[in-house]
């Protein structure tokens, strides 16, 4: 057996989370990664002459503020080609409100068989996610404490242990660390990573300049940013302007930012 099997076979029937957003926010941050399918959306698999890729389904109201939401596959004639053959539902999650302004979210995967590999693969992207938003509160929750008291400083290095609640064999539910995971924008994040954000954030003071009136909701928008315009998506780009300010003029990765800016443009073209 693969090791890829057997993390397949040791998942859970069910898999819990608590994220630091409203229910109905972390829906529209679902729906943003389905359309723009990154992160938990990301999976994709050759089958045959065709290719097979998550979305999500329309999320339906449950009680109590909550959502009840499907992910589904969608089978397509070939790869990179919009004509579908067909769908199947494989996960489904259930989000309802927690204790604070938080959302509890229960996933669970059928059709382990034969997309084990597609549920696996949502679930480490699932804590990706949980982890990126806790170190959004986290920055949020800094930059009052900077504003509150001037002259902290603001390059503190911290990391947040981000929590996560798993099902045990019996039921029993219980929670278990992650992992420590650095702030975005300090040592740690993925280089690729760094350069699409760092060349974001360069886009969107652009246009931020051309026009003060403009919201930095509107240019998340415009500026196609991948974390979405809700509160914890603007904290990322938030956090990359940051980054991007305390750039000497001559850093390496201002030449790196404005390489991948130009690839982008030539794409386009």
């Amino acid at each position: 057996m693969t090791s890829e099997s057997k993390k397949v076979s040791a998942m859970h029937d069910a898999e819990r989370w608590v994220f630091p957003v409203e229910p109905a926010e972390l829906v529209q941050i679902l729906r943003d990664h389905s359309i723009e399918k990154v992160g938990p959306f990301s999976w994709k698999a050759p089958r045959g002459d065709s290719e097979s890729g998550l979305f999500l389904d329309t999320p339906k109201k449950s009680g109590k503020g909550g959502f009840h939401c499907e992910v589904k596959v969608i089978h397509y004639w070939k790869p990179g080609k919009p004509i579908a053959t067909g769908t199947e539902s494989i996960i489904t999650l259930r989000i309802s409100k927690a204790r604070g302004k938080n959302a509890a979210v229960v996933m669970k995967c059928q059709m382990m068989e034969e997309y084990g590999a597609a549920c696996q693969h949502f679930t480490e992207e699932m804590d990706v996610l949980l982890a990126e938003l806790a170190s959004s509160v986290l920055s949020l929750e800094q930059d009052s404490l900077v504003t509150a008291i001037p002259g902290l400083p603001t390059e503190q290095g911290h990391t947040v242990a981000t929590m996560r609640e798993t099902q045990d064999e019996i039921g029993v539910t219980k929670r278990t660390e992650v992992q420590d995971v650095p702030r975005p924008g300090h040592p740690g994040l993925d280089h690729d990573e760094l350069i699409y954000r760092l060349a974001k954030a360069q886009e969107g003071e652009e246009l931020k300049q051309a026009d003060k009136s403009t919201t930095w909701r509107w240019i998340a928008r415009e500026i196609k940013w991948n974390k979405g315009s809700h509160n914890a998506g603007l904290a990322l780009l938030r956090d990359a302007r940051a980054r991007l300010g305390r750039l000497d003029p001559d850093d390496a990765l201002l030449a790196e930012v404005a390489a991948w800016r130009r690839a982008q443009e030539t794409r386009k073209t």
